[in-house]
C-alpha cells in the first residue's frame, strides 16, 4: 500500500496541464470527433494522447489538436488509472459538457509506442 501512495504521488507531481479545455456538443449522439490511443507504463501511468482530431467536430473547435495529452476529465487525473476504459467512462459520462486538463503537445506517437486505441 505504501508504494502505490508513493506511487500516485509522484505521478500526480509530474502531472503537467498547459491548457483547460470545456468540449461541448449540442448532443449526447454527436460526436466529440477525437481519436485516442493509449499507453502505460508504471513509471509514467496511464496516458491518454489524441492521434486524430476531426476540424469538423466539437474537440477542435475547443481549442484540441493531434498529439495533445488527455490529463484530467472533470478534474479526475488520468495518469493513476490503470484501466484506459475507465477513463473513457468519465469522457461518456460527461455526456454534452466535458472538463479536460490538457498537455500539448505536436508529437503524435508512434505505432509501436500504442497499446491500444480507446
Amino acid at each position: 500500500q505504501r508504494q502505490n501512495n508513493l506511487r500516485i504521488a509522484r505521478l500526480k507531481s509530474q502531472a503537467k496541464i498547459d491548457a483547460m479545455i470545456a468540449l461541448k456538443r449540442r448532443e449526447i449522439k454527436e460526436n466529440w470527433g477525437i481519436q485516442i490511443s493509449y499507453t502505460f507504463s508504471e513509471m509514467f501511468g496511464l496516458n491518454l494522447i489524441l492521434v486524430g482530431v476531426d476540424e469538423k467536430g466539437p474537440a477542435w473547435g475547443c481549442g484540441a489538436r493531434p498529439g495533445d495529452s488527455i490529463v484530467t476529465v472533470n478534474d479526475w487525473l488520468i495518469s493513476v488509472m490503470d484501466r484506459p476504459y475507465v477513463a473513457m467512462h468519465l469522457l461518456q459520462a460527461g455526456a454534452n459538457q466535458v472538463k479536460l486538463g490538457i498537455h500539448k503537445s505536436s508529437a503524435v506517437p508512434r505505432e509501436t509506442d500504442v497499446i491500444g486505441y480507446l
